[in-house]
């Protein structure tokens, strides 16, 4: 059984909770005062779950209690998914009905308000057992604090499955174009640097791959450089992490400015492309200044490609463009797990096989 993870889903929902309880019409509807005890089991729960994603390697009970959770998690979000839809149908529709047939048809605000009610009470007591539960398990609350500590084991690579793009290709075009793009498109914006920004999973180091593989990209750039960012990287790792690509040959340097001159001679006068992929740490301020001197180091057309689940981890400036990457469709998510799953040939595929399958696509 492959590991259970929940916490990004649970972030991305309490997003979501926070976004409508202080909305006017979860007030109108009467919904408010649960729409907050749930987001307040939930915060409490999202406080372990760091921990219990470590845990569940060796723990099954505890891999069983995160799957549970996940299950009301995803009940949750086509709660709320509802609940938005409805509270947008009802901003936007014709004011000027017939009352009695409004009254009596199956939009009723009356009605909904209730079932929607009666839906939030019942997740709140699911959610309340499910965190009542937590404290069977020896549970530790991860502060942001301590899980600068803690070491992500991913790491990323720039060889690119382009079998496996499935939904992306326009963007993947779209920002080829980008990356092409120079001084001479004088109808164009020109940008240096492209940061995709999307939750956990989304898919942003596949479609990175896929560009940095491209045959265009690669004849287009002179350099191609792929760096994977830890958690606690500084610009003197990164700088070093980049020489090391370049090199094929791991060295210590006594600075960050011997570092940079090396940089400098490699990179001098040659139109480069240089991945940042999983950069998490927002400091304005190093990364701003790394971004800086590599786009002095190298020759006019040069381009960074960053990765992250912050749009905040550089500054907004005027060279770059940001690209928010959601999830995919449920028909791409199903050709994407068919692909997994059976492979080109459709071997082991059954209808049955299928059915799950497509029901694991509509929670994607």
């Amino acid at each position: 059984m492959a590991e259970i993870l929940v916490s990004v889903v649970s972030e991305a929902l309490i997003g979501k909770l926070v976004s409508i309880a202080s909305g006017e019409i979860s007030l109108v509807w009467g919904v408010r005062g649960e729409l907050s005890k749930l987001k307040k089991t939930l915060c409490s729960i999202q406080a372990v779950l760091t921990d219990a994603e470590r845990q569940q390697v060796e723990m099954e009970t505890v891999k069983l209690w995160l799957q549970n959770l996940k299950d009301v998690v995803y009940e949750a979000e086509e709660i709320l998914d509802d609940f938005e839809y409805e509270a947008h149908k009802r901003k936007f529709e014709v004011r000027k009905r017939d009352k009695a047939k409004k009254f009596f048809s199956r939009s009723n605000p009356l009605g909904f308000s209730h079932k929607m009610a009666h839906k939030i009470k019942n997740l709140n007591q699911l959610l309340d057992q499910v965190s009542k539960d937590k404290k069977n398990f020896s549970l530790n609350h991860v502060t942001e604090a301590d899980s600068k500590g803690y070491s992500r084991d991913r790491e990323t690579h720039s060889l690119a499955d382009f079998s496996m793009l499935v939904g992306r290709e326009k963007e993947k075009s779209e920002i080829i174009d980008l990356l092409m793009a120079n001084s001479s498109s004088s109808n164009h914006q020109i940008y240096s640097i492209v940061l995709i920004v999307g939750m956990g999973g989304v898919g942003k180091t596949s479609l990175v791959q896929s560009i940095y593989g491209d045959d265009v990209v690669e004849k287009h750039f002179e350099k191609r450089v792929w760096v994977c960012v830890s958690d606690n990287s500084n610009q003197l790792q990164v700088f070093k992490q980049l020489l090391e690509s370049i090199n094929g040959e791991k060295k210590e340097y006594p600075s960050l400015d011997v570092v940079v001159n090396i940089l400098k001679k490699n990179l001098q006068n040659k139109r480069y492309l240089i991945v940042l992929d999983d950069m998490w740490k927002d400091d304005h301020d190093e990364w701003d200044d790394t971004l800086n001197v590599l786009l002095l180091l190298g020759a006019q057309g040069s381009k960074v490609i960053i990765t992250s689940r912050s749009k905040e981890v550089v500054s907004p400036i005027s060279s770059l463009y940001r690209h928010s990457l959601v999830g995919l469709s449920e028909d791409d998510c199903w050709t994407m797990l068919e692909k997994i799953a059976f492979g080109t040939e459709g071997v082991g595929k059954t209808t049955e096989l299928i059915e799950i399958g497509k029901n694991i696509a509509r929670k994607c």
